[in-house]
């Protein structure tokens, strides 16, 4: 198990067995907890769009304390790799969207829109 630089938000380690590789990631707290949640509602229904490749979600689990989200890895560079590159705020954000933009079929944009008004709402 290897523990990859991350946010604050969980706590996140990359799993090597004999069947593959996983990311497992751990949260504590209500706020963080409901983000986990919401992770994993954003990453099962992004699976309805076409042509956009995202981690497979396995498993979502809740503990009275504790939230666990079982993910597939993906090789290469992380969000927050990407993100870091840019010390502008406003620009940081207009990259993310434009490079997420391009992976997406305008058929996929009601579907994606819905996604993310669930995402956001608290």
């Amino acid at each position: 198990m290897t523990f990859p630089k991350q946010g604050c938000t969980s706590d996140v380690g990359n799993l090597h067995t004999a069947k593959g590789r996983y990311v497992l990631k751990r949260a504590k707290g209500e706020k963080y907890r409901k983000w986990l949640f919401k992770e994993y509602y954003v990453l099962k229904n992004i699976k309805k769009l076409e042509k956009f490749r995202s981690p497979n979600a396995y498993k979502f689990v809740q503990t009275a304390e504790q939230s666990w989200l079982l993910l597939e890895f993906f090789e290469g560079q992380t969000v927050r790799e990407y993100l870091e590159k840019e010390d502008n705020e406003k620009k940081r954000a207009r990259l993310f969207l434009r490079d997420m933009a391009r992976g997406f079929h305008r058929a996929n944009f009601v579907i994606l829109q819905k996604v993310c008004t669930s995402f956001f709402k608290e």
